[in-house]
C-alpha cells in the first residue's frame, strides 16, 4: 500500500503550495501531513528532517521515494504511477 508522507510547516510558503496539489491526490493515495512544529522531534529525526517540505512516499511501510522542496503535480503524479506499478 503507497502512503505520501508531507513534512512542513504553516510559515513555510513552498509548503503552503504543495496544499492544493495534495488535496487533489487524496483520492488516490494516503496522505499524511506532518506539521514539524507540532511533532515530537524524536518523529524528526526517526525521518532525518532537516528542510522543509518534504515528501516521502512509502510502499507496504518502506521508504521507497524522498523529495525536498517544491513540486509540481505532475512530477508527483508521475512518481505515484511508478510506484504504483511497481
Amino acid at each position: 500500500m503507497l502512503k505520501l508522507i508531507k513534512f512542513g510547516a504553516s510559515w513555510c510558503g513552498p509548503c503552503r503550495s504543495l496544499v492544493p496539489i495534495l488535496e487533489e491526490l487524496k483520492s488516490r493515495i494516503i496522505i499524511e501531513d506532518i506539521d514539524v512544529d507540532e511533532v515530537d522531534p524524536v518523529v524528526l529525526t526517526n525521518y532525518k528532517i532537516r528542510n522543509i517540505p518534504v515528501l516521502i512516499i512509502t510502499k507496504d511501510n518502506v521508504e521507497v521515494w524522498r523529495h525536498v522542496g517544491s513540486i509540481s503535480k505532475v512530477e508527483l503524479e508521475d512518481k505515484i504511477k511508478e510506484y504504483e506499478a511497481n
